[in-house]
């Protein structure tokens, strides 16, 4: 009988003993996965050996198929892209490339945990959640934003994470389908939508871009040209904003640094423009004629405009105290590179109701919606 019991006592304890073995064994496991596809910074997340696993493979190939449908050159190697993740409440992920691929961009994102151009998110902040029901309006699809001149998607991605639906231009296919891939990752999709085609003024017009390792953000697209060099050239089919966006969508904030075509670009908008459906707009400034063109164009359909990085936008919680600092209209071509530093800088622009002022609209908003939430 005692040896009855002490065989039995090695059977339950070798019974529970490989049922604790087999936890530890789940829970390293599950630990390892987690590790996978977090990692560090640094770490090449999409490298070969691990891209063979069933979710990103799965990930991959519904990135890759969305790119599909413009029929457009893709050689990317997933090998040179780095998963990352955002230092921001909530995090998210985004994908950058090497330096050795990017040398300017990506390692400056992952420098600043995911942001790029800090500045234009906090202004985008500062305009969304101090404004009462504009974020729900935005989560709601009734106001979109724009992200033209995508790049690695750090502001397209953290307006999505925000609850906005956006629409992001990238001309660059690999690019693209790095923002593409950071967007299934998340559970993006629905509410971001990619358009990987340079903007202009006009649709199905080709243009063509020398791709570049030094700074992929500073690609930018010329016409096809009969004595270009064409064996190194990417060509492409342009699209029109105004092809893309509703005329009567609301665009509540919008981003365009596309390195030149700035002016053709808001042409390619004229419409949205003139009615005023953009209600702010942030561009880079450079120090070439075109760039002054297109401040001058949106002066012409009633917008004024101010440096954003002359702006105390971390001093204040109210974007109306800001208004005295927006710049009324130069009279010539020669004031308005007096009026503005054209070097580097990036302009906020905003429709200037009636001439008069936007102060009115403000109190006219204001007291519409007073009346709207007593009745």
């Amino acid at each position: 009988m005692v040896f009855a019991l002490q065989r039995g006592d090695r059977t339950r304890l070798v019974r529970e003993s490989s049922r604790l073995l087999l936890l530890l064994l789940t829970l390293l496991c599950f630990i390892f996965t987690v590790w996978a596809l977090i990692g560090s910074k640094s770490r090449g997340w999409l490298r070969e050996q691990r891209a063979s696993t069933s979710g990103c493979a799965t990930t991959l190939a519904a990135a890759v198929e969305d790119l599909s449908r413009y029929n457009l050159p893709l050689e990317t190697e997933f090998s040179k892209m780095v998963l990352n993740r955002t230092q921001t409440t909530p995090p998210y992920f985004y994908v950058t490339f090497h330096s050795d691929w990017d040398g300017l961009v990506s390692p400056a994102m992952r420098a600043n945990g995911g942001l790029f151009d800090a500045h234009i998110h906090r202004l985008f902040d500062l305009l969304l959640f101090r404004e009462k029901g504009v974020l729900e309006r935005c989560r709601q699809g009734r106001e979109l934003v724009l992200d033209v001149g995508m790049n690695f998607g750090a502001f397209a991605l953290y307006a999505v994470n925000r609850g906005c639906h956006v629409i992001a231009f990238e001309m660059q296919p690999n690019v693209a389908v790095a923002v593409l891939l950071a967007s299934h990752l998340n559970g993006f999709s629905e509410r971001l939508q990619i358009v990987p085609h340079p903007v202009w003024s006009e649709s199905n017009h080709t243009l063509m871009y020398y791709p570049r390792t030094d700074n992929m953000g500073g690609t930018h697209a010329i016409p096809l040209s009969p004595d270009a060099a064409l064996d190194h050239a990417v060509q492409l089919r342009t699209v029109r904003i105004a092809d893309c966006v509703p005329l009567q969508s609301t665009i509540r904030f919008m981003k365009l640094d596309v390195e030149g075509s700035e002016y053709e670009t808001l042409l390619g908008m004229l419409g949205l423009l003139k009615r005023r459906k953009v209600l702010n707009l942030v561009m880079e400034l450079q120090p070439e004629p075109l760039y002054s063109k297109a401040v001058q164009l949106l002066y012409s359909l009633g917008y004024q405009c101010v440096e954003l990085q002359s702006l105390p936008i971390d001093k204040t919680h109210d974007a109306r105290s800001l208004l005295p600092y927006f710049k009324s209209k130069p009279a010539t071509e020669a004031d308005y590179w007096r009026a503005f530093n054209f070097h580097g800088n990036d302009l906020w622009c905003i429709p200037w109701f009636m001439g008069k002022g936007i102060q009115r609209f403000f109190e006219a908003s204001l007291k519409i919606r007073h009346r709207c939430s007593s009745t």
